[in-house]
């Protein structure tokens, strides 16, 4: 990966965790999650096509919720697993 594009998609990263810390991006996220089949199946009995079509939405609400996803600094995450090990 270059760093021109580590840097867009870190940009873009950034926006969609701004976008959705909003209100007003809770309630499109909830509604994108209604919509797009993220905690409903997919299948389709019969029909392949719109079984198919239907993951490809699911696809856009699983993506946004990984771009939304915190990650803890390296540094936090060596010392956390630290402290469980000596509990």
């Amino acid at each position: 990966m270059t760093e021109e594009y580590a840097e867009i998609k870190k940009k873009e990263k950034a926006a969609f965790q701004r976008l959705f810390a909003s209100e007003d991006g809770e309630i499109v996220l909830s509604y994108l999650s209604r919509t797009c089949f993220e905690n409903r199946p997919t299948y389709v009995p019969g029909d392949t096509h719109e079984s198919a079509f239907r993951e490809g939405v699911r696809g856009v609400i699983l993506r946004i919720r990984s771009l939304l996803k915190e990650e803890k600094p390296k540094q936090e995450k060596a010392s956390g697993r630290a402290s469980r090990s000596r509990k």
